[in-house]
């Protein structure tokens, strides 16, 4: 997959002013987040499988696009996204729209790019800890992240439709993973 220019270097400062999030979107475009695969090349790591599933060689994108786990959490994102009325039921969500390299430049574009850089990094989180991505960690990440920039009036935008969703979530656990592998 191709970046599509400045657009997607510029997704996370449009979306969001926390650091962590910009830095993790820089890191992924410019693909330096350590895999498996990766790590098993340079001897840093026993295996080259999928942390999740345990069965493909873990690239970045099968990390995050096509690993079960990781489909699960997108599919879930995308009904999530539905429910929100940010995506329409025609509207599928391509694996280069979720993972930045062409981002949604509708006039949802807000809220659609944020919550598929939301879900990347909780990808990302849960491959550190080693625990499988549910839906249910995803949301309560969203809602402390809410929480967080709730007065910044530059990112406040994105929240007009997401935000009576994420309340329905239960309250933030101390991790960000629910069941460990």
């Amino acid at each position: 997959m191709r970046l599509t220019g400045n657009l997607s270097i510029s997704l996370a400062f449009e979306c969001t002013k926390s650091s962590k999030l910009r830095v993790f979107n820089f890191k992924f475009l410019h693909r330096c987040l350590s895999t498996n695969d990766f790590l098993y090349e340079t001897g840093l790591s026993d295996s080259e499988k999928c942390t999740f599933c345990k069965r493909e060689t873990e690239t970045l994108f099968h990390l995050f696009w096509n690993c079960e786990s990781t489909q699960l959490l997108w599919s879930n994102l995308v009904l999530w996204l539905q429910t929100c009325q940010v995506l329409t039921k025609n509207m599928p969500l391509r694996a280069d729209t979720a993972l930045g390299m062409r981002p949604d430049t509708s006039k949802l574009r807000l809220p659609i790019n944020f919550a598929c850089l939301v879900a990347k990094y909780h990808i990302w989180t849960c491959k550190q800890k080693e625990c499988s991505p549910h839906f249910s960690s995803f949301l309560r990440l969203l809602k402390n992240i809410c929480e967080i920039e709730k007065g910044n009036k530059a990112t406040s935008k994105k929240w007009e439709l997401l935000l009576p969703h994420i309340s329905q979530a239960k309250q933030p656990g101390a991790s960000h993973c629910c069941i460990a592998m």
